[in-house]
């Protein structure tokens, strides 16, 4: 049976090597071609507009480019990015492409993990209009795996609830940032984002960021393994997360430095 459109749903975790060596052992043709997809789910954290969503949507694309080139040398391949349900953006662009089979890795959990991460592939086997095949990484796979502590940037710029917004927006125009954990007395008190300070225009000077600030943010642990927090940040569509421990601000994570660290460990 010919091959000529695979369709390989990625999310950047240790089984996206397994799937691509599968999906190239299945386009034994020349004229095959392998399509990358990314589903991301648009989840605005407070303060956050279309530009963070925009910019987060441009890293996800390059990643796939790398992805494409690291992993596909010799095959024909493209990128696709969609957002919203990951099990709906699969089928549909298994539709649009007239894709001649899926390959998708499933990940071999227990509990709850498995409940979710599986529900996709069983859906997407459901209603998928081609054959799917579905691939379990190895428990080798496994072994070493990275955690948050090993890639987050320590001792992250951070601001404190008292000071004014526009001390907050010329740090974060300083570091190129978008967002910045907010913290006092090394505890994490929330995050300000530009929007949040872009909301307070023509009064920067004489408002402190605790009036401006989300408090409560998302936050994850240095132990926690670097795939959790890739699908966390995937899932979220944050830019960063603050990385926690007892209680205090040790580090921050961004999707870049996820997506650079996985496609280094996978390359």
């Amino acid at each position: 049976m010919s091959f000529n459109s695979i369709l390989v749903p990625v999310e950047f975790d240790e089984g996206a090597k397994t799937a691509l060596d599968l999906a190239k052992r299945m386009a034994l043709s020349g004229e095959s071609t392998i399509h990358l997809l990314h589903v991301m789910a648009i989840l605005l954290t407070p303060g956050e507009g279309a530009s963070a969503v925009m910019a987060r949507e441009d890293e996800v694309k390059a990643a796939l480019e790398k992805m494409g080139r690291d992993h596909l040398r010799g095959f024909r391949f493209q990128i696709h990015l969609r957002t919203g349900d990951t099990a709906r953006g699969i089928v549909e662009q298994a539709h649009a492409l007239h894709a001649d089979l899926i390959v998708m890795p499933t990940h071999g959990r227990h509990g709850l993990p498995h409940f979710f991460l599986g529900s996709v592939a069983e859906r997407v086997v459901r209603e998928a209009p081609c054959p799917v095949l579905t691939i379990r990484p190895s428990a080798a796979d496994a072994d070493g795996e990275t955690t948050v502590g090993a890639v987050m940037s320590k001792h992250p710029p951070a601001v404190g609830s008292s000071d004014s917004l526009a001390d907050a927006q010329a740090a974060m125009q300083r570091h190129e940032l978008l967002s910045m954990p907010v913290v006092d007395g090394a505890v994490l008190a929330g995050i300000i984002t530009d929007r949040d300070i872009r909301s307070h225009a023509g009064a920067l000077e004489k408002t402190p960021v605790r009036a401006a600030m989300a408090s409560g943010p998302v936050t994850v642990a240095p132990t926690m393994p670097i795939a959790e927090a890739a699908r966390l940040l995937m899932k979220l569509g944050v830019g960063a997360l603050p990385v926690v421990e007892n209680g205090k601000l040790v580090g921050l994570l961004s999707t870049r430095d996820v997506i650079g660290a996985l496609l280094e460990r996978k390359g």
